[in-house]
């Protein structure tokens, strides 16, 4: 995920080293926490227009226009399953 995220960041001319500080503060937070707690971004909160725009900067790189779908479902479906606990 990373490799593919740098590839997209050099295509549209941004250093992929602004992804740096996510990585650590989100390798951070996990110790001793549950991942699925931690989950934040547009499919957790259920934000369609945003994972729209999302998919429609994506369209000329199809694989992972896919890959994000999958990975925006899989999240909005494992945020449902827990807000029934």
């Amino acid at each position: 995920m990373y490799a593919l995220a740098a590839d997209l960041l050099k295509a549209s001319g941004v250093a992929p080293d602004i992804l740096y500080p996510l990585i650590r503060e989100t390798a951070l937070r996990l110790c001793g926490q549950e991942p699925a707690l931690l989950q934040t971004g547009p499919a957790v909160r259920g934000d369609q227009s945003t994972i729209q725009r999302h998919l429609e900067m994506l369209a000329k790189s199809p694989e992972i226009q896919e890959m994000y779908k999958t990975l925006s479902n899989s999240i909005a479906k494992l945020k449902q399953q827990q807000s029934k606990i």
